[in-house]
């Protein structure tokens, strides 16, 4: 959509914002070229020391925490915003191209990379507090509780709901 509104600029329609960011194509492609190689250097420095750590505390806790670090919803939300913003990113990188008057830059969608960059960072500083928390032995014995509450009322509901007089358990013979 910021393509779209970048090509209509592009063409005279309208005029961005003066807020917007202006420059020219080759400078377009090295802000966006930075930005995402330093996107996908982040998250995976940042996920590989989060394995390693969750993989140390794995073995004094079980292997619950890697299991509940995939299924966390902040390191799921984590990950989408960083590889929204490198897939992002790459697609206004594609879109420079030569045109009619010059060449096409899209200003509004590099400064909404430039953006996106920035919630990536609070994204960023928001998942390593979460994780430091996440490892702390209250919060797992807290997990591992919850898990556990989960699977005994998983049972007894599997027990309630069988008609009167049977046994839904496995049979003992003496």
């Amino acid at each position: 959509m910021t393509i779209t509104v970048d090509r209509a600029a592009y063409d005279g329609r309208f005029s961005l914002a003066t807020w917007v960011l202006s420059g020219t194509a080759d400078g377009a492609r090295q802000i966006l070229t930075t930005i995402a190689a330093a996107v996908i250097t982040v998250v995976g420095l940042v996920f590989s020391i989060t394995i390693v750590a969750l993989t140390l505390a794995s073995t004094q806790f079980g292997p619950r925490m890697l299991r509940n670090f995939i299924r966390d919803r902040g390191t799921q939300l984590t990950l989408g915003t960083f590889v929204a913003t490198f897939f992002y990113t790459v697609l206004v990188l594609v879109s420079i191209s030569p045109g009619p008057h010059g060449d096409f830059v899209p200003h509004l969608s590099i400064t909404l990379s430039l953006g996106l960059t920035l919630v990536d960072l609070a994204v960023l500083i928001y998942f390593i507090n979460h994780i430091a928390t996440m490892i702390q032995l209250p919060q797992v014995i807290a997990s591992i509780a919850d898990d556990l509450a989960r699977a005994i009322e998983d049972q007894g509901g599997t027990d309630a709901e069988a008609p009167e007089g049977l046994d839904s358990g496995p049979s003992r013979m003496s």
